[in-house]
């Protein structure tokens, strides 16, 4: 199945997994954190045709995103992440 994003979203990858706090306290077992990092760099994967022309050349490359902006989708058992285009701070250039 393809994910084409719409509406000013861009589909993306997370780069790294954050680290699960330990906690001395116990929760239920079904108890979801909805903490997330201020920033998280993500891999933009693709782009709603209605994006900016400014993040065109973004597909493919590493950006810095507003980290509680990302919005976990999960259609058929597979987990998208989704996250509007305005809450991208920085395209890191790789090519150092």
């Amino acid at each position: 199945m393809t994910v084409l994003p719409k509406n000013r979203h861009m589909l993306v990858q997370a780069m790294s997994v954050p680290e699960e706090p330990k906690s001395s306290i116990l929760v239920p077992e079904d108890y979801v954190s909805k903490q997330s990092s201020e920033y998280e760099l993500v891999k933009i994967l693709a782009l709603a045709p209605d994006c900016s022309t400014s993040v065109h050349g973004a597909v493919g490359r590493r950006a810095l995103v507003e980290g509680h902006m990302i919005k976990d989708v999960v259609i058929e058992g597979s987990e998208y992440k989704l996250v509007l285009e305005n809450y991208m701070l920085a395209v890191l250039d790789d090519d150092q």
